[in-house]
């Protein structure tokens, strides 16, 4: 298991398994992924950007091969690029809450 840092709560989660990766190259929302998720984030051919469906500004930018761990509340969008998704199976899962 790993170890993730959760800055909105500070405190780690554990990450007990990692999901099918996801790839996403057409811009937009991307539905297919359960809300609230813990994912992995890696940004593939080049540079990728992306942020949650509904926030202001222009995301976070992903350098090509920059892997990032985030925690989703809405949809992920994408915004430009393109990235590879897998969800981490944490315990607790957030879910339970």
């Amino acid at each position: 298991m790993k170890n993730l840092y959760v800055d909105c709560n500070s405190r780690t989660v554990q990450v007990s398994r990692i999901g099918i990766g996801l790839d996403v190259s057409a811009a937009g929302v991307v539905t297919n992924i359960p809300i609230p998720q813990f994912i992995r984030v890696k940004a593939v051919g080049g540079e990728a950007r992306i942020k949650q469906n509904g926030d202001a500004g222009d995301g976070v930018l992903l350098s090509e091969g920059e892997t990032e761990y985030f925690f989703l509340e809405r949809q992920l969008e994408l915004v430009s690029g393109q990235i590879n998704v897998c969800l981490l199976y944490t315990s607790p899962s957030p879910r339970d809450a």
